[in-house]
């Protein structure tokens, strides 16, 4: 009876382990099903990129930034390919081996082993840059290096062909390609253009190689653009503009140039500047494009304003007389002065005389609402709608604020502040017949096939003078430069018609008697007006008046233009040849080995172009060259040795 008890025990044991082991086996199954389901048909897509990923990766193909040209095609900016290197230090985990990666590098590129040690130390991450933007010129056996984890990778490059011309307009980029200033900076989104990318195949060591079964999608090549900036014009510019403010020992200095029948910029420069090919350390100050960034009180180029509104509202004719207090205007606390003083005059040798009393005078005669109405029709205290980055408002009074004395200093250009932009369209204006245009500096918008897919057109803003009075003034702002305070911008028998400008900067609480913005604003050929300039020069030392300073460099730049781009004012009937010597005597008096900047039509500009056929075009034109570097040429200059020129083109790959 025991014993059949003790056997039915083991066999009820037995089935109860069967039945759990069962019951374990089954459920364990069911779990699996379970899975299986999650894994091959709910979660089916999840696993599959998870598997993708391990042996397919996705390279992005960065595209080709659009080029910059100048208004005559010439290249200004444009985009080469670098090798960029990096490291994955998950990989790469073996410090000796990373050692020898960067030794090997060292060899390549004569950069410090040391250095690239320790920038693979500081990061923990899948990717370490090493360096970025080598030029082929400037590695030697990296296509050697074979090491596990070391990358190498294509990347585009922005260069710019003429460096520090024209920087501040253009703008840059960053080490990403992206526009972070000027027009690299408000067009970036056309010049960028749209990434691609292509699949490769990844093997167990991380080593990719492509297959033609696997998708590419191509980066799409951005758009370019044309200016109309001409690159002959700012490049005399920048010269005289640099050599100006050096002579006068001026903090700074600002020239732009505009085409006054269709607003377009030819020349906008700034000094000092920067070379955008190199931005590592560039003081923020010298990137701006002072023309439109910064502002000023006008001072004496701001009476064109206040005589186009006396004249416009029939107040005052050129030859009606006027009251100059002998030089002194005593009106309750304030005293106005002027620097050549006078009992009574003509209206039009008052404004030769730039008489601050008889423009204070004017200002406070005309309603608070026309003088208001006069200011901002000629643009002041509004953006000009300039198609850059950067552009400011400038900063003009309220009209509620407007009393007798904001009006008496309005008149001679005080309790103002306006950009170099802002006033070089108000002269514009004035020799436009009295029309405003808006400026711009983007023609056309050119894609990656060379077609053209949008323009910028002339643009008509109002009327704001009209043209009785437009001519009525221009021939007072001829009598400036010729017999007034504008003397020394007079050019041979060239009309010129311009003011002069001189304005104590305010310092904290009261106007400097140390520190000065001397400025020039005018245009030519007075009777046929095709450009408007204004030059400013900020603190000059020594001489500091604006017909002293700022007149001569306007004369200069004119000298130039003249000379460089005649056809521009051969339908104005002007004779060059009765103003300016020819080349080949003005430079006579150039010393030997001295190097000069010339732009002709008889020198050829070979800036952009591969060093071969730089060569070929010297040759051809009959010149010697000197050559420095290769690749593509970025500069060039003239340099006389024993009575003849020589090119010197310094070349970049």
């Amino acid at each position: 009876m025991l014993e059949n008890f003790k056997q039915n025990s083991a066999i009820r044991k037995k089935f109860w382990k069967f039945l759990l082991l069962f019951l374990v086996i089954n459920i364990a199954i069911i779990i699996i099903v379970v899975k299986l389901f999650f894994i091959q048909i709910r979660d089916s897509e999840k696993y599959k990129k998870i598997a993708l990923s391990q042996h397919e990766t996705k390279i992005f193909l960065n595209p080709e930034r659009g080029n910059i040209y100048d208004r005559n095609g010439k290249l200004l900016a444009t985009t080469i390919q670098t090798i960029s290197l990096a490291v994955d230090p998950k990989i790469l985990k073996n410090e000796n081996e990373q050692l020898e990666l960067c030794l090997q590098i060292q060899q390549a590129c004569s950069i410090p082993a040391d250095y690239l040690f320790e920038k693979i130390k500081k990061n923990s991450g899948s990717f370490v840059w090493l360096l970025r933007g080598l030029k082929q010129n400037e590695i030697n056996g990296l296509d050697t290096i074979n090491i596990n984890g070391f990358i190498k990778k294509i990347e585009p490059q922005r260069i710019y062909l003429y460096g520090e011309c024209a920087a501040q307009l253009l703008g840059c980029v960053n080490v990403d390609n992206k526009g972070i200033s000027g027009i690299e900076l408000a067009y970036d989104s056309l010049l960028k253009g749209e990434s691609g990318y292509m699949k490769m195949y990844r093997d167990a060591r991380r080593r990719l190689r492509p297959s033609p079964d696997l998708p590419l999608v191509p980066a799409k090549h951005g758009n370019s653009l044309k200016l109309s900036l001409d690159i002959d014009i700012q490049q005399i510019v920048e010269f005289e503009l640099m050599n100006a403010v050096k002579t006068s020992n001026s903090q700074s200095g600002t020239v732009a140039i505009i085409d006054v029948k269709s607003g377009e910029i030819l020349a906008m420069a700034s000094y000092p500047g920067f070379n955008p090919n190199k931005i590592q350390n560039v003081k923020q100050e010298n990137m701006r494009n002072r023309a439109i960034t910064d502002v000023f009180e006008p001072g004496s180029t701001f009476k064109v304003v206040i005589a186009s509104a006396a004249m416009q509202e029939n107040l005052i004719g050129p030859r009606d007389t006027v009251q100059g207090y002998n030089g002194l205007l005593e009106i309750g606390d304030f005293k106005i002065t002027d620097g050549q003083p006078f009992a009574r005059t003509s209206f039009e040798k008052a404004l030769e005389y730039s008489s601050n009393i008889v423009f204070s005078n004017l200002a406070n005669s005309l309603t608070n609402e026309k003088l208001f109405g006069y200011i901002h029709f000629f643009g002041f205290g509004a953006k000009t709608g300039f198609d850059s980055q950067g552009e400011v408002a400038g900063i003009s009074k309220s009209m509620k604020n407007y009393n007798s004395i904001t009006k008496r200093f309005l008149g001679f250009g005080y309790g103002i502040s306006v950009t170099p932009l802002q006033l070089l369209n108000c002269y514009a204006t004035i020799a436009n017949n009295g029309m405003m245009n808006r400026p711009y500096v983007v023609k056309e918008i050119i894609n990656a096939s060379n077609e053209l897919i949008d323009s910028n057109r002339s643009k008509k803003l109002r009327q704001v003078i009209s043209p009785k009075t437009s001519k009525i003034l221009t021939d007072l702002l001829v009598k400036v430069v010729e017999q007034g305070t504008g003397r020394k911008a007079k050019l041979g028998n060239l009309k010129i018609a311009g003011k002069t400008g001189t304005a104590q900067q305010y310092a904290g609480t009261q106007y400097s008697k140390q520190n000065y913005t001397s400025s020039f604003a005018g245009y030519f050929p007075a009777d046929s007006p095709k450009v408007a300039m204004v030059v400013l020069l900020d603190k000059p030392q020594g001489e500091y008046a604006g017909g002293a300073v700022a007149a001569p460099l306007f004369k200069r730049i004119t000298q130039s233009l003249l000379i460089s781009k005649s056809e521009l004012f051969k339908s104005a009937g002007t004779n060059i040849h009765s103003i300016l010597p020819p080349f080949s005597i003005a430079a006579q008096s150039i010393k030997k080995d001295s190097i000069i900047m010339i732009s002709s039509d008889s020198l050829p500009n070979v800036r952009g172009l591969s060093l071969r056929k730089a060569i070929a075009i010297m040759q051809n034109k009959g010149f010697e060259t000197e050559i420095n570097g290769r690749g593509i040429v970025v500069e060039q200059k003239w340099v006389k040795k024993d009575d003849k020129f020589v090119c010197i083109l310094n070349c970049k790959y």
